[in-house]
């Protein structure tokens, strides 16, 4: 489905456009139409902006405020899509950053499968801590990373040198060089000895506000599309499985989901029933306020294996695959004594 992104942003005064001039050229030439002057459309109609605010609008103005140039617009009834179809970049009130943004987005598999491994491994804001300002993801799973890159360069239509990329390795552990080649081609490539971690950690940062305003924005639209889809639930399950999802097959063979964002753990059993997938899901005892999924038996983990899996942590899949091996040659009457 392509979901149109350009509204949602003009809903926001804090963004600013950069429009092409033979737009602001029409606008203009409206107002001399109807009052001949600047000064007298000022003076009889828009004095609640300065003459030389007004005059600078359709001079040097490289960014305009989506108040003021809708408010002259309503003046000539001019239609709000050409505003839309006249927009290049936008960027936030005060600051430099452009940052180009496509105007419709195609919500499909792979997209869903991206958008909820970013709310499992990103700085989303939704656990209470400030609002992030910027795009960014962290994992100890560098597929991961990889998969996020070509997620942002597909559906966001970034720069590549726009991506910033951030190693953190144990003190005691040498730079494996051949296993980061796939971001070593990177000029914005950080690499960093962390005395507190245990294993390699990997962040990817985009330095674009707007783009994390408008993935939260968009979350309710998505989530309503998943919801009615059983084949979009599973690729949203495949991206917050992959991010915060754990296989267990020891002496007790199951998987574990535990996330502290109750609204989001409440959805996601949503779309495991969507699935007919049986699992529990509960507060922990030990830990308030923090929730999990679990589920277990062949049935429910065959369906797991089917539908959701780990696709991007091959360490989790090869653990879920032995649980699947084990139940396939589990005798049925030994099944039946336990």
């Amino acid at each position: 489905m392509n979901f149109d992104l350009y509204p949602i942003l003009l809903e926001d005064n804090n963004i600013q456009l950069n429009l092409n001039k033979e737009f602001i050229i029409y606008i203009k030439n409206e107002i001399l139409k109807k009052y001949k002057t600047l000064r007298r459309y000022h003076r009889l109609k828009r004095n609640n902006l300065s003459y030389s605010n007004l005059k600078y609008l359709f001079s040097s103005c490289k960014f305009y405020s989506i108040k003021k140039i809708n408010d002259i617009m309503m003046d000539f009834d001019i239609n709000r899509e050409l505003l839309i179809n006249n927009v290049i970049c936008f960027r936030f009130h005060g600051s430099h950053v452009e940052t180009r943004i496509p105007r419709f987005l195609n919500i499909d598999n792979k997209f869903v499968q991206g958008y909820s491994l970013y709310i499992a491994e990103g700085d989303t804001g939704l656990s209470g801590k400030n609002k992030p300002q910027k795009l960014r993801l962290t994992s100890s799973d560098l597929p991961i990373i990889s998969f996020f890159r070509d997620w942002i360069l597909k559906y966001f239509k970034q720069n590549l040198n726009d991506i910033d990329y951030y190693i953190y390795i144990p003190l005691n552990e040498e730079i494996d060089y051949k296993k980061y080649e796939v971001l070593l081609s990177s000029k914005n490539l950080h690499i960093y000895y962390d005395k507190s971690v245990t294993v390699p950690k990997y962040r990817i940062s985009v330095d674009r506000k707007l783009i994390i305003d408008l993935f939260l924005k968009i979350e309710d639209k998505v989530k309503e599309l998943v919801l009615n889809s059983n084949e979009l639930s599973s690729y949203y399950l495949k991206g917050i499985f992959d991010g915060e999802g754990t296989a267990y097959c020891k002496k007790f063979k199951y998987i574990r989901l535990e996330m502290k964002n109750k609204v989001e753990v409440e959805f996601l059993s949503k779309l495991l029933i969507n699935l007919k997938i049986n699992h529990t899901l509960k507060e922990r005892n030990t830990r308030k306020g923090m929730y999990t999924i679990y589920l277990s038996r062949k049935d429910n983990i065959n369906k797991f294996s089917d539908f959701v899996g780990f696709e991007l942590v091959s360490r989790r899949q090869e653990v879920l695959n032995r649980i699947v091996n084990y139940y396939d040659s589990y005798s049925p009457v030994r099944e039946l004594s336990s």
